[in-house]
């Protein structure tokens, strides 16, 4: 069974979060060996179709967690229990994505040291800030088994 995570928190972007988890919970349809989670620290409901919500206490150990951006993302830096969760689920994960924004919480989970990385073009300038990380101004980043975009 391949799970995989989708992490939200007050303020995240919502196209980066609901629309990956559209494409993933149609994907089910095709391949049922598919387990999808809306992954929140409280595990607090989420009113949508796809309503499956999990919190980090109670989440298993996924083979992918996507980490999205957003203005939440300037509070959620600081938050041990969300950074914590990253750190953990990232020595399970078969991949760890980040879209937009979210690169700075994996950077703060100390995942982008010494590799490469990219996040929403606007924003290139502020990671660029943390000298261990190697920018590369493109979409779509692969540095091992860290994906950005």
């Amino acid at each position: 069974m391949t799970k995989i995570g989708v992490l939200i928190y007050d303020k995240v972007q919502p196209l980066d979060a609901i629309g990956p988890w559209e494409v993933f919970a149609m994907w089910i349809k095709i391949d049922a060996s598919i387990e999808l989670y809306l992954v929140s620290e409280s595990g607090a409901y989420v009113e949508c179709d796809s309503d499956l919500v999990c919190s980090f206490a109670n989440c298993a150990p996924l083979d992918y967690l996507i980490v999205h951006g957003g203005m939440g993302r300037l509070e959620q830096v600081t938050n041990q229990q969300l950074i914590s969760f990253i750190k953990q689920q990232y020595r399970s994960c078969k991949l760890m994505l980040s879209v937009c924004t979210g690169a700075f919480l994996l950077a703060k989970a100390g995942l982008l040291e010494q590799q490469s990385a990219t996040t929403y073009w606007r924003a290139i300038e502020e990671l660029a800030q943390d000298k261990n990380i190697k920018i590369v101004p493109q979409r779509i980043v692969k540095s091992g088994k860290i994906w950005t975009a």
